[in-house]
């Protein structure tokens, strides 16, 4: 049998209760060097990118990654209450960033967008 990798979300490192402990306590003592506040906090805009395609999913999380964007796969023409859970923001502005392609849904993605907020609106 072939081996191709492996996968393992688990850690098989041991560690004495006292060990644990300590790391824990040593966490505690860095924890003001990690502390930061989220990029949205507080802010009247909010920024969202929807793409079209799953497949694009993993190239647009690349791009972003670091810039606390959330990406948002609408999959062709997406149901409107889909839309607005996915578009709330939050109580700020949201900007959208629509990214599709051209065959029918991709191509009339702005459209149904902003039908979908008309709807909201009403």
């Amino acid at each position: 049998m072939e081996c191709h990798g492996i996968l393992s979300d688990f850690v098989e490192e041991y560690q004495t209760p006292e060990q644990y402990v300590q790391s824990r306590i040593d966490l505690l003592k860095q924890a003001s060097q990690n502390y930061i506040v989220p990029r949205w906090h507080k802010q009247q805009n909010y920024v969202e990118v929807w793409i079209e395609k799953q497949a694009l999913a993993d190239t647009f999380s690349s791009f972003l990654k670091g810039r606390d964007v959330r990406i948002v796969v609408s999959r062709g023409y997406s149901g409107l209450r889909k839309l607005y859970e996915a578009s709330k923001g939050q109580g700020r502005e949201i900007h959208i960033l629509c990214f599709g392609d051209f065959d029918p849904s991709g191509d009339n993605m702005d459209d149904h967008l902003d039908n979908a907020i008309l709807v909201w609106r009403t």
